[in-house]
């Protein structure tokens, strides 16, 4: 395996190889935010072999530094197919969790977030233009982009999620998915976070009286937890050799998804050849204990 750690500023974008022979298995793992696809990604994927294939697409979780480059990179597939141009790389697969399919909701972004927040009795002007400011932060920090990523997949006729059922999440035993040379283990998320997030959302729904401070918490809700804690983290391994995805998500999460898999040794610890740190290395995702049991 080759990882190929592509320039995205303060965002994610990987490119992951495996080579057999003349048999070569790639995989995109994020696009990093604005400006990735036009100075990085893109490069990078026109120098792939002729009539090159990115095996498969993860988006570990729908934040604008992990997902606009992947829709950029799905825009421009489509404007070269509509003019009948050599397309830029064939995409095989997509995963990713969508916002609907998380807190199993069936309106799109948008009017999900304009129904929810913006229908509502406002004290004042004020409070109602504070909402509305809340509400395009939100949408913009990655829902909407997800929506168009959805979009897209569909107009290309791209499967999303083909081995899961809708949601790529762990339960007792994480899932193994072999792809070529490739075996993933599945780490998270875990059903338990999923049920937290949309406990979460159910709860805030059936309260009887909202004020701005609880819209604003929940809102807040959506914004850190539906991204973070959704977060796909995948296990690579191919010839002895393992690298560590860990998208935005929990170190604690990690450890039970490992633990539950009996992949820990009689020491407790995990040993990878690279290991992507949760959370662009943030403490609040972190503990000493995970450094001393993944190593």
């Amino acid at each position: 395996m080759k990882l190929h750690v592509i320039q995205a500023e303060y965002g994610d974008c990987l490119l992951l190889t495996s080579e057999n022979g003349k048999n070569i298995t790639t995989v995109l793992i994020d696009g990093g935010p604005y400006q990735t696809f036009v100075k990085h990604l893109k490069p990078t994927l026109q120098k792939l072999p002729k009539n090159g294939k990115l095996d498969l697409v993860v988006l570990s979780h729908i934040d604008n530094d992990h997902i606009i480059g992947l829709v950029e990179l799905f825009e421009q597939i489509k404007e070269e197919r509509e003019k009948g141009n050599k397309e830029l790389v064939k995409i095989v697969k997509l995963w990713y969790n969508s916002f609907n399919h998380l807190l199993q909701i069936d309106e799109d972004a948008n009017t999900f977030f304009k129904n929810s927040f913006l229908s509502l009795n406002f004290d004042s002007d004020d409070e109602k233009k504070k909402m509305e400011n809340s509400v395009t932060s939100i949408i913009m920090t990655g829902f909407q982009q997800a929506a168009d990523l959805s979009s897209l997949a569909k107009s290309l006729k791209v499967p999303v999620n083909p081995e899961f059922d809708k949601l790529i999440s762990a339960n007792n035993t994480p899932k193994i998915v072999k792809l070529n040379e490739i075996t993933f283990h599945i780490l998270g998320p875990s059903e338990k976070n999923l049920e937290k997030l949309r406990k979460d959302w159910r709860d805030w729904r059936d309260k009887k009286k909202l004020h701005h401070a609880l819209i604003l918490d929940v809102l807040q809700i959506l914004d850190k937890s539906v991204t973070n804690l959704s977060s796909i983290m995948l296990l690579a391994e191919s010839n002895n050799k393992k690298i560590l995805f860990t998208g935005d998500g929990s170190s604690d999460d990690i450890i039970t998804a490992l633990s539950k898999d009996s992949m820990l040794d009689n020491q407790g610890k995990f040993h990878v050849d690279i290991l992507k740190v949760p959370h662009h290395g943030s403490d609040r995702n972190v503990t000493p204990d995970f450094f001393d049991k993944v190593t």
